[in-house]
């Protein structure tokens, strides 16, 4: 049987984002501690290192409950299995630290909903763009009332709730795209090129839809968990200041534990998980509301590191449950694109 290895596009754009990001780390600590490393550890020895398991478990579970959001906006069209909807988005979510490729995580989660044939690829498609609005929509609103409560000036109100309001707008759009009939048409044209048939796919999109308009309850109890998941970003940035010797409010950490994601997914995505480019965004926020450079960047790097971690586990864990390897999801993903290649090469 001959063995699945990493396809070559994925190994350069792997290699390629990693020196982008290393090329950041330098930057930052050129920047920020003149290239004293001292600085750096001097900074995170001042802390609380009985915090750091607290900032691992509540990393551990923002994707918990990020799953869970998930499972209800399902649940509005059929009952599911809880535990494959977790694992699914376990071993997704951490497919954007290793892949440097935009909407990487929603792929996944489609390719496997639909290979352990959890979902069809109508209803993948349609609980996910929902789930994309839905947490759009607490994004935003809970970044009003942090900015209401810090009494931001205007300037850090129009930085922080423009980036907001265009991610709800592009996803509240994108939500309406595959009912279109051109669209369909339009797939259909190039995705037959590749083995992939969307004969159909604005009729069903549309009729997942209506089914989920109509199970409101469900929406609203999805809707609670994405405020849930919000605040455990939240207390996890306080939690990991705490780690630095630094105390920042519940309201602050929103702004640049949480929010900052609205910003981030407005960036294409160059780095593994935005490597370098969360860091210089997050420590930019951090020190525009009042926290040291050399604090703020130190913050960023260690949740960096918890993130990464805490991901790992959750990876590790559900990959070996659903009896899933990387380099065999990396190959089905580069698919298209060897066929694509190995047609020309013939």
């Amino acid at each position: 049987m001959k063995e699945v290895g990493w396809p070559g596009n994925v190994k350069k754009y792997l290699a390629i984002g990693i020196l982008v990001g290393i090329a950041a780390y330098i930057v930052i600590f050129a920047y920020v501690y003149k290239g004293n490393f001292i600085r750096f550890v001097d900074i995170i020895a001042h802390g609380n290192p009985n915090d750091a398991f607290t900032a691992l478990l509540l990393r551990i579970l923002v994707s918990i409950v990020h799953a869970t959001v998930w499972f209800f906006v399902i649940y509005a069209l059929r009952k599911v299995d809880y535990v494959k909807v977790l694992s699914i988005t376990g071993v997704a979510l951490f497919f954007e630290v290793i892949v440097p490729i935009g909407g990487v995580t929603e792929v996944v989660k489609i390719l496997l909903a639909i290979k352990l044939r959890l979902l069809s690829k109508e209803e993948a498609i349609a609980s996910l763009l929902i789930h994309r609005v839905l947490t759009s929509l607490g994004i935003i609103i809970v970044t009003v009332i942090s900015l209401l409560a810090i009494k931001a000036s205007l300037a850090t109100c129009l930085g922080l709730l423009i980036p907001a309001a265009i991610l709800l707008s592009m996803n509240a759009a994108l939500c309406l795209v595959p009912a279109s009939k051109r669209i369909e048409k339009l797939l259909n044209r190039y995705g037959r090129r590749f083995g992939y048939d969307f004969e159909g796919l604005s009729y069903a999109y549309i009729e997942k839809l209506i089914r989920i308009r109509r199970a409101v309850p469900f929406i609203l109890i999805a809707f609670m968990f994405v405020i849930l998941e919000r605040l455990v970003n939240g207390f996890y940035g306080i939690f990991t200041a705490s780690l630095i010797g630094t105390h920042i409010t519940l309201p602050v950490s929103l702004l640049t534990f949480d929010t900052i994601y609205a910003i981030l997914w407005l960036f294409p995505i160059v780095t593994p998980g935005q490597l370098g480019i969360y860091e210089f965004i997050q420590t930019g926020i951090l020190s525009h509301l009042g926290i040291n450079l050399d604090e703020a960047a130190a913050m960023s790097i260690i949740s960096r590191v918890i993130y990464v971690f805490g991901g790992y586990v959750i990876f590790a864990v559900f990959i070996t449950l659903l009896g899933l390897s990387v380099r065999s999801l990396i190959a089905e993903l580069s698919a298209p694109t060897a066929n694509k290649a190995s047609r020309e090469d013939s």
